[in-house]
């Protein structure tokens, strides 16, 4: 009976005035929710962010991402990666990626990944690089997957290996990646198309 009363009051509550809803109290993933319609929202259609929206989109992030929301903590590793209402500090969005990353986000794992491979908010670190687009690559990553073939292909932290680059180039495609089969076809010729930061792709 109590939890029945519980629902009828959570339920009660969602339905209650906008505003009220907004202020209320609530889990993770609400608050994720709820980041993600208002940064939705404050991108709008024409490119031109609302600053306002996306502090409180941001505001709401960090309250999930302390909740640990793995994805709730990717964004907010974002807004730091890219300096959006927050003043750039690429060791606090290396961290917050890290912290979604290693809760199993295939997105955070891939910026983790990037961020190894560009010594951006951490050392630069091949092999680093190398597990974690592997782990965002396992995870159905079509551009992890894509990265990894190029450092096979080029030998940045693994021995070179056209084998190798050709698998993770088939994976790559396999997960809807465009530019992949271009890239197998490539394979033993001129190199020089790749992108200088692999992260881009």
């Amino acid at each position: 009976m109590k939890l029945i009363a519980t629902i009828f009051a959570f339920f009660t509550l969602a339905l209650a005035l906008p505003g009220m809803a907004e202020d209320a109290p609530a889990d993770a993933e609400s608050l994720y929710r709820q980041a993600l319609r208002i940064h939705s929202a404050a991108n709008g259609g024409n490119g031109n962010a609302d600053t306002e929206q996306a502090q409180k989109a941001l505001a709401l992030y960090m309250k999930a991402a302390k909740l640990g929301h793995p994805d709730a903590l990717n964004y907010v590793g974002g807004f730091y990666d890219k300096g959006i209402v927050v003043k750039r500090d690429l060791a606090k969005a290396f961290s917050s990626y890290m912290q979604a990353a290693s809760a199993g986000n295939p997105l955070a794992q891939f910026n983790v990944a990037s961020m190894y491979l560009n010594g951006e908010g951490t050392d630069r670190d091949y092999k680093e690089a190398i597990e974690w687009f592997k782990k965002s690559a396992e995870n159905g990553n079509a551009k992890a997957a894509f990265n990894l073939g190029v450092m096979y292909y080029t030998g940045q932290g693994v021995k070179p290996s056209e084998a190798a680059a050709r698998e993770w180039f088939k994976i790559s495609a396999k997960n809807g990646n465009a530019f992949a089969p271009y890239a197998i076809e490539r394979l033993g010729q001129d190199m020089t198309f790749y992108p200088r930061d692999l992260s881009d792709i």
